[in-house]
């Protein structure tokens, strides 16, 4: 039994922010870049990183999505790290791309918030209406030429994450139960937030590798995040269709956290866009 947990919010905080500082970089020529996600481009991945801000910001507010009384009980998974006692099996986190996971769409079911786009295979397709994005004519089923400016999706994104770094700050008891649609079943708030926290500083990296700009977290998120991979199951479950995980691949000795995080979560650390 863990008798030690800190709390993930710094770590979150600061690895949210530090995703926000190369967001801002985007370009409106960046948005149709191919990212190490495969099918996934810019638009459609920032578009996921959004929604799925606002999804975790409305489970620990209380808000849709939150969390549930269905009383479901993790399974325990005993780990050093400091970090979660259980964690969900990676089958219960298909939908969402959770913990950097690519995924062919970008899960945004139950958040309770509207989104701006549609994707179709990763790419810009429509938008919803009050979102300061260009619309091409759609007749057909034609696929559209322009994709929103770079300022709205840099907008949007911003307030999404000050949003979700607000939403648990205010959080009292760090083992609330917090109802993240895709998990099937409510976990504690730290879990959650730690899971949060991997997601974005892998998404991040994705982010930076597509603008071919360097990205270096700092040592307290990636101890943190390095802690919740290693906790995350690798079975056969990763193979399973919509899995947001490949097999967890060989860590070499030595290697950095970055380094390690990507190979646990079954990405590759020399991965470009594609």
């Amino acid at each position: 039994m863990l008798t030690n947990k800190p709390d993930p919010r710094p770590a979150d905080a600061a690895a949210v922010r530090a995703g926000v500082a190369l967001v801002a970089r985007v370009t409106d020529a960046d948005l149709t870049r191919t990212t190490p996600c495969a099918g996934w481009d810019l638009a459609a991945l920032l578009e996921h990183m959004t929604d799925q801000h606002h999804v975790f910001a409305a489970a620990a507010v209380g808000g849709p999505g939150s969390a549930s009384s269905s009383g479901s009980v993790s399974k325990p998974m005993p780990s050093d790290s400091g970090m979660p006692e259980s964690l969900p099996s990676s089958s219960g986190m298909a939908e969402s791309g959770r913990s950097g996971g690519c995924t062919a769409e970008s899960g945004r079911s139950g958040g309770g918030m509207p989104s701006s786009v549609q994707s179709s295979g990763g790419r810009l397709e429509s938008v919803a209406a009050g979102g300061g994005v260009a619309e091409s004519a759609r007749s057909g089923g034609g696929r559209p030429e322009l994709v929103a400016p770079a300022g709205g999706v840099v907008e949007r994104y911003e307030r999404a994450a000050e949003a979700v770094v607000a939403a648990f700050a205010a959080v009292g008891e760090l083992e609330q139960p917090f109802m993240i649609p895709e998990f099937g079943r409510p976990v504690p708030g730290r879990m959650a937030i730690g899971f949060h926290l991997v997601d974005y500083v892998v998404h991040a990296w994705d982010v930076a590798r597509t603008l071919g700009m360097p990205y270096t977290p700092g040592s307290g998120e990636l101890a943190m995040a390095l802690a919740v991979s290693r906790a995350v199951p690798n079975g056969p479950e990763r193979l399973a269709a919509g899995s947001p995980f490949a097999p967890a691949l060989p860590v070499p000795p030595g290697a950095d956290p970055m380094t390690e995080i990507l190979l646990l979560l079954g990405r590759d650390p020399e991965a470009r866009p594609r």
